[in-house]
């Protein structure tokens, strides 16, 4: 937990698994964020791959660059939320369908 909420530590990840045999095809669902361009998302983290929603190093918002961190996220996405409490506490559903 990187935020402080009053007394409370508030996480503001989450990893998901990897798993279209079981109907969880992280390719499909990342991908349905990026081009919802959901105003929670602070950026997220797939096979080697990596998206943020502002630009970074001369690569546009919502646009995809190499990621070359320790961990390559091949066998499951980080999806990082921003750290506004109107973000990461935002209880609206997420347009992966």
């Amino acid at each position: 937990p990187n935020i402080v909420d009053g007394t409370h530590r508030v996480v503001s990840a989450f990893d998901a698994t990897h798993d279209p045999q079981n109907g969880c095809d992280i390719s499909v669902i990342v991908e349905k964020i990026r081009e919802s361009e959901d105003t929670r998302v602070k950026y997220v983290i797939w096979d080697k791959r990596i998206f943020s929603s502002s630009a970074v190093g001369g690569v546009a918002a919502w646009e995809w660059r190499d990621y070359s961190g320790a961990n390559p996220h091949s066998k499951h996405c980080h999806i990082s939320v921003l750290s506004s409490k109107t973000k990461y506490d935002d209880e609206a559903s997420w347009t992966i369908s």
